[in-house]
């Protein structure tokens, strides 16, 4: 087997790794925690049972026509049962495809305890997983707290995008907006979801950014999105939360009013859309999160930005992730699977939360989607009691990128407030990956989050005790758009196997430093490693481009440390 790799500098491109983050998963007869609801579970049925769903009522008992299923629900007293995923219409065959149609959610009346609910199903035959539905909150914390300048009149004081110390923290911990926007603000054709509690459409700042649905259902009369919690076509923000996260994605910028956004356009009518998918609801109630992933991805969103977390570290529901594994796999795709949106596949953005530990916060801590660390204006992770914050984000190794979190200037309803929280830091990455959609379209969505992930500016050294739990570093929107400087660094001269396995092989290597050309300026040290094999000797140019390249490399450590990589999938010769 045969090994080799370039270091080229793409001065602030893609670098790369997804950090693989293998959770744990709990069975489907395991609660976590306290925080689900009471009366309520929902199943998974086996594929051969759930083709012989016929549901009824008899004697205000719910029915199945699945005998063994029927037999519980007498005995627990099930008073409703009901799909969790509707068909999707036109997109009924890839929905089924996921396995959605198999998800029922089963309402009881009684006192029976969700932990022996969930164990009663689980071992039906005829059920594959049957789980709690888990509480969830927002990743929020209350209190106040010759580049693009829009003309924005609050936008002097959003230091997040533009640090001068104007809050008394570091010129430069910020995620570079003014440099960005010089390059991109943001396109219509690229529309985030937004997961939360709906928005204030008649905002001067975000009523222009609204995503409108080309085809809108006469029955659930979704212009702009659509209420999951409460299932009605009522959008209107219940809580300030999700008008404040939408407009630090995409506020409209430069229109004299308010505050800016990270992909609200230059005021000429672009930047990126938001579709509501409002999942806090009215009177508190929550809900519908697993459809509305499903939802946004069949109209048409490609990234989803989610500042909501479940309540207890370990918990979570599998109707959610199939939901968000469904997103991430069809975004961009019609129907047929042909390609449609700017990009393809769905980018899921999530905040990790503001607990202060490293623990299994979900679905943040969920290995397809992408888990966003808070800091603050000084570029340091937000630890409670320091720096004047009274709250912690979440960390770990499972965390893949951090971004400004703390006193976070947005629209809300009515106006504009300073909120802080992982909630804040979020909906920067969404905008940074809407940027990015929108200057390169035709990217998957692995390589948009390549760019964003392998372009920030490393921040481990301003975080001791934090090293490897704040992702590749605090978001920088702009190196994350810029091209090719096409000036590599030095070559690594001193890789080596360390091992060889069946079909692994184990790399390393010194990072290698910038290089100085003759008569020219210093060049950048590397953003990016190609790492490829074959099973012929890697002579040349040619033969490098020919090799199997590596999906996901690591992204470079500082010039000068040694450096390691597991090559897998290797086929034995």
């Amino acid at each position: 087997m045969n090994l080799s790799f370039n270091t080229p500098k793409i001065f602030g491109l893609l670098t790369a790794i997804i950090f693989l983050v293998f959770s744990t998963l709990i069975t489907s007869a395991q609660v976590v925690g306290s925080d689900y609801y009471e009366n309520v579970i929902r199943v998974k049925l086996e594929d051969s049972a759930s083709q012989r769903v016929s549901v009824s009522s008899e004697n205000g008992v719910a029915l199945s026509g699945i005998t063994s299923v029927d037999r519980l629900n007498r005995q627990f007293n099930a008073v409703t049962m009901k799909r969790v995923f509707s068909d999707g219409g036109k997109f009924k065959a890839r929905r089924e495809a996921f396995g959605l149609f198999r998800w029922y959610e089963i309402r009881f009346q009684g006192k029976t305890q969700v932990a022996e609910l969930v164990s009663a199903y689980a071992s039906d035959s005829n059920v594959e997983i049957a789980e709690p539905i888990y509480k969830k909150s927002f990743n929020q914390e209350g209190g106040k707290g010759l580049n693009f300048t829009p003309n924005d009149p609050q936008y002097p004081d959003q230091y997040n995008w533009n640090n001068t110390g104007q809050t008394g923290g570091t010129p430069g911990a910020d995620v570079s907006a003014p440099e960005a926007w010089n390059i991109q603000s943001g396109d219509p054709s690229v529309i985030v979801s937004s997961h939360d509690s709906g928005i204030d459409t008649d905002h001067p700042d975000l009523s222009g950014v609204l995503w409108t649905n080309p085809n809108p259902d006469p029955v659930m009369n979704d212009l702009h999105g659509y209420n999951f919690a409460n299932g009605n076509s009522n959008i209107y923000d219940s809580d300030g939360h999700g008008s404040h996260t939408s407009g630090t994605v995409a506020a409209t910028n430069n229109n004299g009013i308010g505050v800016s956004g990270l992909a609200g356009g230059d005021g000429s009518g672009n930047g990126v859309r938001i579709m509501v998918c409002k999942v806090f609801g009215d009177g508190g109630v929550t809900g519908g999160f697993a459809e509305s992933y499903t939802y946004a991805a069949d109209h048409g969103a490609v990234i989803s930005t989610n500042s909501w977390g479940y309540t207890s570290p370990g918990a979570y529901e599998q109707a959610v992730l199939d939901g968000i594994d469904y997103f991430i796999a069809n975004a961009g795709y019609d129907e047929n699977g042909n390609p449609v949106g700017p990009i393809y596949g769905g980018i899921v953005v999530f905040a990790a939360g503001n607990d202060g530990t490293d623990d299994e916060w979900y679905p943040a801590y969920y290995e397809p989607v992408y888990a966003v660390a808070g800091t603050n204006h000084f570029d340091r992770l937000i630890v409670n009691g320091v720096d004047g914050s009274w709250f912690g984000s979440n960390y770990g190794d499972w965390v893949d990128i951090s971004a400004p979190g703390m006193f976070i200037i947005s629209s809300v309803i009515d106006g504009y407030d300073t909120y802080s929280g992982t909630s804040m830091a979020c909906p920067h990455v969404a905008g940074a990956a809407g940027l990015v959609a929108s200057q390169y379209p035709g990217l998957t969505n692995d390589e948009v989050m390549l760019r964003v992930l392998g372009t920030a500016d490393p921040i481990d050294d301003l975080n001791p005790g934090y090293e490897g739990k704040l992702g590749s570093g605090r978001l920088n929107a702009y190196a994350a758009l810029i091209e090719d400087d096409g000036q590599p660094p030095e070559a690594i001269t001193d890789l080596s196997i360390t091992e060889m396995g069946q079909t692994t092989a184990g790399l390393e290597w010194t990072v290698p430093p910038a290089s100085s050309p003759a008569g020219g300026s210093m060049n950048e040290a590397p953003a990016l490693y190609d790492i490829r094999y074959s099973e012929s000797p890697i002579n040349n140019d040619t033969d490098f481009e020919n090799a199997t390249q590596i999906d996901n490399p690591p992204i470079p450590l500082a010039p000068g440390e040694t450096q390691s990589y597991t090559v897998t999938g290797l086929i034995p010769l």
